[in-house]
């Protein structure tokens, strides 16, 4: 209303004439710089056309959704915002992450955008939740029963697991997830309950989205398949390229690294990846991450720090090498704070299932949390010293 009142007092005001071709610079976004120095992204006006376009053609949102994501981040801004406006929906902001259950029983959401590490505090929430009650294994059978009726088209996951949905707001249906790893168990879990996590993979230079699972067809522990008109190949050792309408323009005032990262038109994005039989991909690791021991061996720290989450008393973890040695540092949660037993424990067993050059050599607690950038990612510069 005073926008309006304004412009009603200003009837004199010059017409603004502008004409937005494709290759017009339309922000400088900077990349989340986890391992390594943050980049300014140039994203130009066909790079946002194509995105949230393709975007929206690879899910079907239903209904106004809630996200707890920087907005200044891309993913916060493409998928979980403007994809959003494109589809006609109002799109609710979580105040803080205090008050974020409270939010979701406000609003009560149909699906919620979130990055791994919210999802995981979820999950951990609904496990914890049962273990107190003392559910435990009544939840799991109701699970298995859930399964199997699904094989037979009869869904009773709202009702079995009324008080998940509860918790939840009563109507969440689907999770848009992206940023880091997801746990394929995690997935299946939450789809057992009846929440579908729509999982994705991206990169500040592809405007986010790369691949993405849709509704109908999506693979537990895969980033889902290629955008429309994206090209996705592997180079000779296993790293993602990319090429595609959304990429960046270049990095701004920064040739040299541009033409390191943009090579014939293709973006090296750092990652190693594979794909199934059916183009779903998979993130295997960080090309920056990867452990490269005195042997020759090379060791992913991101399939270690999985294996070692799935352990509910694990809040954040992260594995390096440290003198030829495989580190495991481990911020529990709280009730474990100070248990290395129960850790050492969890480690060993993972350790009889690895080959030798895998294997943990040390566990390292910690009582605070890692350092984490805006988009709730540990960073591991700033960690790992």
């Amino acid at each position: 209303d005073d926008i309006s009142e304004l412009l009603r007092k200003n009837k004199n005001l010059p017409e603004i004439d502008v004409e937005i071709r494709p290759d017009d610079v339309a922000s400088i976004c900077v990349t989340s710089g986890t391992s390594g120095a943050s980049k300014l992204v140039v994203v130009t006006e066909e790079n946002y056309a194509f995105a949230i376009n393709a975007q929206s053609k690879m899910f079907k949102l239903e209904g106004e959704p809630m996200q707890l994501l920087p907005l200044h981040h891309s993913f916060g801004l493409v998928p979980s915002m403007l994809v959003v406006y494109n589809y006609g929906y109002t799109n609710f902001i979580a105040k803080s992450i205090k008050s974020f259950i409270k939010d979701l029983h406000t609003v009560r959401p149909k699906a919620l955008a979130l990055v791994p590490l919210f999802v995981e505090k979820m999950y951990k929430q609904v496990m914890d939740n049962a273990r107190k009650r003392g559910i435990e294994k009544k939840m799991a059978r109701a699970m298995k029963i859930s399964d199997f009726l699904l094989k037979y088209g009869i869904d009773l996951r709202r009702r079995l697991f009324k008080d998940i949905h509860r918790a939840f707001g009563r109507n969440l249906e689907v999770i848009i997830c992206g940023g880091a790893a997801l746990r394929p168990e995690l997935v299946k879990d939450f789809r057992t309950w009846g929440i579908e996590i729509v999982q994705g993979y991206g990169a500040t230079e592809c405007t986010p989205v790369i691949a993405m699972n849709r509704n109908e067809y999506n693979r537990a522990g895969s980033v889902g398949i290629a955008l429309p008109d994206t090209e996705i190949k592997l180079s000779e050792d296993g790293e993602i390229l990319v090429k595609g309408p959304h990429v960046m323009r270049e990095y701004y005032g920064d040739p040299e690294q541009t033409a390191q990262t943009l090579v014939d038109g293709w973006y090296h994005t750092g990652d190693y990846g594979k794909f199934d039989e059916d183009n779903f991909l998979y993130i295997v690791g960080r090309k920056k991450n990867l452990i490269i021991l005195s042997n020759g061996e090379n060791v992913s720290p991101e399939e270690l720090e999985l294996e070692i989450s799935k352990d509910l008393a694990v809040n954040e973890v992260l594995v390096y090498d440290k003198d030829n040695l495989i580190i495991a540092e481990i911020f529990p949660e709280e009730e474990y704070l100070g248990n290395k037993e129960h850790f050492d424990a969890v480690v060993a067993k993972i350790n009889n299932e690895q080959p030798s050059y895998k294997r943990i050599a040390k566990v390292i607690l910690r009582d605070t949390e890692f350092i984490k950038n805006s988009s709730k990612k540990i960073v591991r510069s700033k960690n790992i010293t």
